[in-house]
């Protein structure tokens, strides 16, 4: 059950209640929230700011969002199509990373995302070692691979783009991609809600 409405803070910029862990499930003081309608607000209104802060417009308030990982979670339909944890579809994938547990993220046009795990079969499929699919070995090279640097492989887009992959740390993402995993108020932010 989701938390009770009266539990959001009443001030224009919320920090610290909000979250998205690794699977794309929205939470709220670390409970998962389960009511559609307010899961559907969620992802409609979920976006970023210049600074690379991602938030939830809620009316005359910004909600930011602390990151289990990365703000968007990528996952295939049936019909083999990349969408969303918002189910928005992914138009174009501009670049590739994977990290030191072997998680492939995408930066797609609206930002970086994870691959699902329980999609690393489509991801495994589209991961080439110079000319020929990826091999167990080419992935533990990959693997041993210094956080930043570019690893041997590639990444084949839906449209056939082939695109080098990096190797960053779990702790070098949001440095590699630019955005802020855990959101806090400026002090000029903070002297404002006291």
């Amino acid at each position: 059950m989701s938390p009770a409405p009266r539990a959001w803070p009443e001030s224009p910029e919320v920090y610290g209640y909000l979250s998205l862990d690794e699977r794309g499930q929205w939470l709220i003081r670390g409970e998962p929230i389960s009511r559609t309608s307010l899961v559907e607000h969620l992802q409609r209104h979920y976006q970023c700011d210049d600074g690379g802060r991602w938030f939830v417009k809620n009316g005359w308030q910004q909600a930011f969002v602390t990151l289990a990982y990365l703000p968007w979670v990528l996952r295939v339909t049936g019909a083999g199509e990349l969408i969303n944890h918002c189910q928005r579809p992914v138009a174009s994938i501009k670049g590739a990373a994977i990290d030191e547990y072997g998680a492939l993220a995408l930066l797609t046009d609206a930002g970086p995302g994870l691959v699902d795990s329980r999609d690393l079969d489509w991801a495994l499929a589209r991961l080439a070692a110079g000319d020929r699919p990826v091999a167990d070995d080419d992935l533990d090279d990959a693997l041993k691979v210094t956080s930043g640097a570019l690893t041997a492989l590639s990444f084949r887009t839906p449209c056939g783009t082939l695109l080098p992959v990096h190797r960053v740390d779990r702790d070098d993402m949001a440095a590699h991609f630019g955005f802020v995993p855990d959101p806090r108020p400026t002090p000029k932010a903070r002297e404002t809600l006291q």
